[in-house]
């Protein structure tokens, strides 16, 4: 499709412009679409071309937000047992931000949506209080956004935590 082959050529010429203002939109259609193996291959070539490349022309910060990101959206598209260690990859590096990353909205953004797919990872695995924190840290993070949406999604996995808790 056009979109696909528009992120493709952002990716192999290095436009991160294009790239960071596109994740959101493309991996959620592919998500709610359950088009998990194109969002993943999309991710993943991001990555590759942040991890890999030389041909990006951006700050270091930027670099590493938007992998940030994309580490994130590749961990709700992967497989269980991989997912989890993307996860946390993205959020051990917005932690290495440290200061830089505190008060801005795409990485505040990127936490939210880590935690929660780490929420909803960690669940699964039946480690219900650390998925209780990482859905609290979620919402929280969405808290700070004004981000109802999100908080509402980080509320129904605390909800349904509960749910499973009460049977």
């Amino acid at each position: 499709n056009n979109v696909r082959a528009a992120w493709d050529w952002a990716v192999e010429a290095g436009n991160l412009d294009f790239v960071n203002q596109a994740m959101a939109g493309l991996c959620r259609y592919y998500e709610w679409q359950f088009r998990f193996p194109e969002g993943l291959s999309a991710c993943q070539a991001v990555v590759k071309l942040l991890a890999y490349s030389e041909n990006v022309s951006c700050s270091e910060y930027a670099r590493t937000n938007i992998l940030a990101k994309a580490l994130a959206w590749q961990g709700a598209f992967e497989r269980l047992d991989h997912a989890e260690g993307l996860l946390r990859q993205s959020l051990a590096i917005l932690d290495d931000l440290g200061e830089a990353a505190a008060n801005q909205e795409a990485a505040l953004a990127t936490q939210a949506f880590a935690c929660f797919q780490l929420a909803v990872i960690i669940s699964q695995t039946g480690n219900q209080s650390a998925a209780w924190d990482l859905y609290d840290q979620s919402r929280a993070f969405y808290a700070r956004l004004g981000d109802r949406w999100g908080m509402a999604n980080a509320l129904r996995g605390l909800g349904g935590l509960l749910f499973d808790q009460s049977k």
